[in-house]
């Protein structure tokens, strides 16, 4: 097994100093990274972001469904927002605890 690197251009660009490439997406297949993009800096940062699409593939003959997929289309969810609405949620909340959640 072999690993791709996709990152080919410098993600960080600093005034004064050479451009250097920090950021990199590893997948095991070529096509799994596809439209690779440069954009603007989040804020003041010296990093670029890097947008992608992330290339996937089903194949039902290698990979059988053995579960039943919901239709989320056909879900109640005014039912769904009436019973969350009825749920005293600051003190439901703060009884919890990381231990019992």
């Amino acid at each position: 097994m072999y690993l791709m690197q996709h990152v080919d251009r410098a993600t960080r660009m600093r005034e004064g100093y050479a451009p250097s490439m920090l950021d990199l997406i590893f997948t095991n297949e070529e096509y799994m990274v596809d439209n690779l993009e440069n954009v603007a800096p989040l804020d003041s940062s010296d990093y670029v972001s890097l947008l992608w699409d992330f290339v996937t593939y089903f194949d039902p003959k290698v990979y059988p469904v053995e579960h039943k997929v919901r239709n989320v289309r056909k879900s109640d969810y005014k039912s769904m927002r009436s019973d969350l609405q009825k749920i005293e949620w600051n003190t439901a909340l703060n009884k919890s605890t990381i231990d019992n959640m």
